[in-house]
């Protein structure tokens, strides 16, 4: 196939510096057409000598990219995209199939040569940065709000007979001052959109992450025979043994309840179902529809009735823990509620609904961009506009 001449004018002004904006979109349209790899890969290749050891070390990413990547492949009405992701291994693949390598290759020429810092290619003009900074807050006993970022570590709070500290780590932790509690005394941890996860030590040992949109209500120290909680969004849990008082996780009506294990909790409201995934130990869900009790790998979803779901990934579900997106053939809809939570962003619908669907692992340190453009490859347009909106378009 004869090479498109347009790819070697554009690229030779993209690494002069020379481009506009409307040249540069023009090129990373054309670098997201699998035909026009080999014109691009062949373009990189000839750089490579003016790089010295930069090119040298590129060269080696490039070639161990397809033991670090599985490749990437098209089924009908379905995408699927990088399996393995470690920032080497993404740098690798992105040289290999598009715009961000040779945008990393150009920014580091260009602080070379200039010493002037230089935006990459992979960034559009108007993208949206993973959430850094925690906007995670805390409301004591009594109404009184702390956003946990603007705190120093050390005591926060003294709530009855515990002592409300941010720990070295970063961690919200709850220790007892004395043996027996006192009155009973609740705190809400609060992880809004476009915010990092955020960790809890329970008073009882028990920790807790939340992830992004997610809340969860609890007793400062547990009194009786139960220990409960209360959470909307998403939470993953890692529960103390005691055999004298269970643990239970309450979402309206549905109850979890254990003794001593690790589970997750999906329960965003904006979701069909409730889903309960036990990941070692064992526990019961129960509510209006019934109960169920799951063991190791099974997954509990809460849809009116209570079913056990069908086989159940652990790693996709644990993703968001981990780091990372995990989608298996999951629509537009669903894949674009979790971005926006992630990315706090406001998603919009023009024209038709597309039905393709989307499978693979993404690092959720990636810009909002740096993710559509991998993910959709240009079958599915976006604009991201500057108001934290998010446009899906014919």
């Amino acid at each position: 196939m004869q090479n498109n001449p347009r790819i070697s004018i554009l690229y030779d002004r993209f690494v002069r510096g020379q481009i506009g904006e409307e040249e540069l979109q023009e090129l990373f349209g054309l670098a997201a057409e699998p035909e026009n790899e080999p014109a691009f890969l062949s373009l990189m290749d000839g750089s490579w000598e003016e790089m010295g050891d930069l090119g040298r070390g590129l060269d080696a990413l490039k070639a161990s990219s397809s033991e670090g990547n599985e490749a990437i492949g098209n089924r009908k009405q379905e995408r699927v995209v990088v399996r393995k992701i470690g920032w080497k291994s993404y740098w690798a693949a992105a040289v290999m199939i598009g715009m961000l390598g040779i945008g990393t290759w150009w920014m580091v020429k260009t602080q070379r040569d200039t010493g002037v810092s230089a935006p990459t290619a992979a960034a559009a003009p108007t993208d949206i940065s993973a959430p850094q900074r925690s906007l995670a807050t805390i409301t004591l006993a009594g109404g009184r709000q702390l956003v946990l970022d603007s705190t120093a570590r050390g005591a926060l709070a003294v709530q009855g007979s515990v002592q409300v500290v941010k720990d070295a780590d970063g961690r919200l932790a709850y220790k007892l001052k004395k043996e027996r509690p006192g009155e009973l005394l609740y705190n809400t941890l609060t992880n809004p959109r476009g915010s990092p996860v955020v960790q809890l030590l329970l008073s009882d040992g028990s920790k807790v992450w939340l992830n992004a949109q997610s809340s969860i209500r609890y007793p400062v120290a547990f009194t009786g025979g139960e220990r409960q909680v209360e959470i909307t969004g998403e939470a993953y849990f890692e529960v103390a043994p005691d055999e004298a008082r269970p643990f239970l996780v309450k979402k309206g009506t549905t109850t979890v309840e254990v003794l001593g294990t690790s589970f997750n909790v999906n329960a965003y409201n904006d979701e069909a179902a409730l889903r309960v995934t036990l990941l070692t130990g064992k526990v019961r869900v129960a509510g209006a529809g019934g109960q169920l009790v799951l063991r190791p790998g099974e997954q509990a979803v809460v849809a009116g009735d209570i079913r056990q779901g069908g086989q159940v990934d652990l790693e996709r579900v644990m993703a968001w823990k981990n780091g990372l997106f995990a989608f298996s053939h999951t629509d537009l809809q669903e894949l674009m509620r979790e971005l926006a939570r992630w990315y706090n962003v406001d998603v919009r619908y023009e024209g038709k609904m597309s039905e393709e669907t989307f499978t693979g692992r993404l690092d959720r340190s990636m810009t909002l961009d740096q993710v559509l453009h991998i993910l959709t490859n240009h079958r599915i347009h976006y604009t991201i506009e500057a108001n934290r909106r998010l446009v899906i378009h014919p």
